[in-house]
This record gives C-alpha cells, sequence and structure tokens, in this order.
C-alpha cells in the first residue's frame, strides 16, 4: 500500500536476554499490595516466564553470570 509504513520487529533470544526487568504476574487485585502476591514474573524484553523462585534467584545472581554465558 502506497503511503504506509512496515515495520519488522525482532525478538530478543531468550538466551542472551539478562532477564534486567521482570514484571510481576498477580494473582488478583488482593494480592497486588504485598510482597510475595505475584504468581510468577515475566522478562519485560524477551516474555519469558519464571516461577517466584526462579526470579528470586535471578535477581540475586551476579551481573554477569546471567544468560549467554
Amino acid at each position: 500500500m502506497a503511503g504506509s509504513e512496515e515495520r519488522i520487529v525482532v525478538a530478543p533470544d531468550p538466551r542472551t536476554c539478562a532477564h534486567e526487568v521482570l514484571m510481576p504476574r498477580w494473582r488478583g487485585p488482593q494480592a497486588m499490595d504485598r510482597e510475595g502476591g505475584a504468581m510468577g514474573y515475566v522478562c519485560h524484553r524477551c516474555h519469558v516466564e519464571f516461577s517466584p523462585s526462579a526470579a528470586s534467584a535471578l535477581r540475586t545472581q551476579p551481573p554477569d553470570s546471567g544468560a549467554g554465558a
């Protein structure tokens, strides 16, 4: 189509993503006000899902020991 702009979006590779920004997935509105109320976490960049324990382990890793190593 004339005048239309086409974008190609390349999804980041989960194997090389550092998973720096993890967004919580809440059990419901009542759980949003307390720590530990998330049923899991999703990487904002590559969209990989993590359990609460896996997300906690990622947060405690040194920066260079993450994905892609």
